[in-house]
């Protein structure tokens, strides 16, 4: 399988862009063992609605896991990525 050009998702929730890009990952020793390729993303969170240094959250944003297809690690970014949007408005509601 040849290698996917990187693309960017982006998508609006609570007034908020959520920006994702997925990856395939390096192979190491472990990965080797699978059926084929793993994924990983990067996610980040912002008022911008192109991706900027400037968003929130990022590739430490606690998800550590790998994906076997680009649609299933962008779909994770993603539901990261409305977690992440979902803080203000719940602090916003407890104040």
């Amino acid at each position: 399988m040849g290698q996917q050009p990187l693309r960017w998702i982006s998508a609006t929730y609570r007034g908020l862009y959520i920006h994702v890009l997925a990856f395939e990952l390096v192979e190491d020793e472990m990965s080797r063992a699978s059926p084929g390729p793993k994924w990983g993303y990067l996610m980040g969170v912002g008022r911008s609605k192109a991706p900027t240094s400037d968003m929130q959250s990022g590739p430490d944003s606690g998800d550590h896991s790998d994906y076997f297809t680009r649609e299933a690690a962008e779909q994770a970014a993603l539901h990261h990525g409305r977690s992440v949007a979902d803080v203000p408005c719940k602090l916003r509601s407890n104040s």
